[in-house]
C-alpha cells in the first residue's frame, strides 16, 4: 500500500467478489501504517460475499496480520538456502577426500608384495589424513604449524 491509499489495492477485490459472487481469499497486502510508517508490516486478506436471498448486497472482509510469520517464512527460506550451498560444499570435499583416499591406495599398490605391508602403509597415511583434518578443525581451518603435521 505504499503511497497509495488502501481503497486503490482493495477496490478490485470487492469488485471481483460482486461479479463473481465468489469469494477471494489470501490476498496479500504489504504496506506501511501511519502509527509506523517507513516499516513495512504484512498481511492476508479474505473478501467474501454478503448475500441476502439471491442479491449480493454487501463484501465483508477479514483482514490479519502475518508481519511476523512473513519474517519467518523469509528467515526459513535464507536458511534453507545457506543448508544447500553447505550440503554442496561438503559433498565436493567427502568427493576430493575419496579421490585423495583412492590415489594413495593406488599410490601405496607399487612395489608391494605383502598384504599385511600394504594394509600397515595405507592405515597409516589415511591416519596422517585423520590427524591432519584433525588440526585444521581445531583451528577453525585458519591456520596450523606445518611441524603439527610432521
Amino acid at each position: 500500500m505504499t503511497g497509495q491509499s488502501p481503497s486503490y489495492f482493495l477496490s478490485p477485490q470487492y469488485q471481483t467478489v460482486f461479479d463473481t459472487g465468489k469469494p477471494v481469499r489470501n490476498f496479500e497486502i504489504q504496506g506501511q501504517t501511519a502509527a509506523a510508517p517507513g516499516i513495512l508490516r504484512d498481511w492476508i486478506a479474505d473478501f467474501y460475499p454478503v448475500m441476502q436471498d439471491d442479491y449480493i448486497f454487501a463484501v465483508g472482509a477479514c483482514v490479519r496480520e502475518v508481519t511476523e510469520q512473513a519474517q519467518m517464512v523469509s528467515e526459513v527460506k535464507a536458511q534453507n538456502e545457506l543448508q544447500k550451498l553447505l550440503m554442496g560444499e561438503l559433498h565436493h570435499c567427502v568427493k576430493n577426500t575419496l579421490t585423495s583416499i583412492s590415489s594413495i591406495s593406488k599410490f601405496l599398490l607399487k612395489g608391494v608384495d605383502d598384504p599385511a605391508n600394504y594394509q600397515e602403509r595405507l592405515e597409516d597415511r589415511l591416519g596422517a589424513i585423520s590427524r591432519t583434518h584433525d588440526l585444521l578443525t581445531i583451528s577453525d581451518w585458519t591456520s596450523a604449524k606445518v611441524s603439527e603435521f610432521l
